[in-house]
């Protein structure tokens, strides 16, 4: 539970660290204020201190960030799927303690094996030049997935006297692992873009309008399809054909759908709790599991999970569930209750995933970084097959 926590707090630490070096290379500003250091338990928003100012992280990451003299290592995409590059400017924070003709080291390795390894001489300006930019594009690919790290040293006649590192996470997506037959029922309009963007083809469009899909997993999109009974224990043809033994994957509207289970006695439903943007907010946190096969796990969402964060365009909230298999959770700012974001509800012989984050967001952005919404959709859709 310690470690956890710590993720938690750790996402803070590492936002504010990266935006102090974006401050700091920058070369222009006089000052960075961070926000929300209140006293009071209500308005304490920063993240990084608790009421008490006691760090919710190890501190020494915001102290990496403070040093007046290291190499900002800055990677363009720090997510990428294998085999794109990866591209990264290297950086120097200097605070008038170099100046005249170094030589600058890069090195990227990937799971102990080095990709890259050059060697520049560049000259540090100095002076009142505080950020200052050594080398540009430096560009390696990964072949497999896991975690790229780019080391970048200065050297003075052989003697170390500046470092930095950085580090992307490549996702080896691969949608020909998913072998089994898959159906979308979509009142929303945007599951077959979806699948599209997913690279799966050859599915059963069933539209709004529910009928059986026979052995296959079920993606559904939207809220619930015209036609369904809202009253209680009325038998339901959807919930049959899963009783069955097949898998249901629900990826939007997932608060409308477990009221709509609670009706049916599949789950227990006491309401959801939105995790609000900006500095109130929240945080989800995911577990070892299939469905996150190829991503982190037992830790909070941090940079690797940026596409299913944002101020703007995110709907993120958790639900009050009971009976259900809690695979990722989720707090939310000001309430001591946790809840869950993406859970495996087990109905006779078949299952129903029922997942929050906005993942048709995340994969119609089409971001580099989209690639990690779309692996988790992969890997729910392996899961039911």
């Amino acid at each position: 539970m310690d470690e956890l926590t710590r993720s938690l707090g750790q996402v803070a630490h590492y936002y504010q660290g990266r935006i102090i070096e974006n401050f700091r290379i920058g070369n222009t500003g006089d000052g960075y204020v961070i926000n929300g250091w209140e006293g009071t338990k209500v308005e304490n928003h920063s993240g990084i201190v608790d009421v008490y100012r006691n760090p919710k992280a190890d501190p020494g990451m915001l102290a990496h960030y403070n040093q007046p003299l290291y190499v900002a290592v800055k990677t363009r995409n720090k997510v990428v799927a294998v085999g794109d590059p990866v591209v990264t400017d290297i950086h120097l924070v200097n605070e008038g303690q170099l100046q005249g003709m170094y030589q600058l080291r890069i090195s990227a390795r990937h799971r102990q094996e080095t990709l890259s390894d050059i060697e520049a001489e560049v000259e540090v300006k100095g002076g009142n030049i505080y950020g200052q930019m050594l080398q540009e594009g430096f560009t390696v690919v990964a072949n497999e997935g896991g975690y790229l790290d780019i080391h970048a040293r200065l050297y003075e006649e052989g003697q170390l006297v500046a470092e930095g590192e950085d580090r992307a996470f490549a996702v080896d997506y691969t949608p020909d692992s998913f072998t089994g037959k898959l159906a979308v029922l979509d009142t929303s309009g945007l599951m077959q873009q979806v699948v599209g963007k997913l690279g799966i083809s050859g599915y059963t469009s069933m539209d709004d309008t529910f009928r059986d899909p026979g052995e296959c997993v079920l993606l559904v999109g939207g809220t619930i399809p015209p036609g369904m009974d809202f009253r209680y224990r009325l038998n339901d043809p959807l919930i049959d054909w899963v009783n069955r033994g097949h898998t249901l994957v629900i990826i939007q509207c997932a608060d409308t759908w477990a009221d709509y289970l609670e009706r049916k006695e599949v789950v227990k439903y006491r309401g959801s709790k939105l995790m609000k943007p900006h500095w109130f907010g929240g945080n989800y946190f995911v577990r070892e599991h299939p469905l996150f096969e190829g991503l982190p796990v037992n830790t909070a969402f941090n940079w690797e999970y940026q596409s299913l964060a944002g101020y703007e365009g995110r709907n993120r909230f958790g639900m009050r569930l009971t009976g259900e298999e809690c695979v990722v959770g989720c707090h939310a700012d000001h309430q001591q209750e946790l809840y869950t974001a993406v859970g495996i509800i087990t109905v006779g012989r078949g299952r129903i995933i029922l997942s929050a984050p906005d993942l048709t967001a995340a994969i119609m952005e089409g971001k580099p970084s989209s690639v990690v919404a779309k692996q988790i959709l992969l890997n729910y859709l392996k899961y039911g097959q």
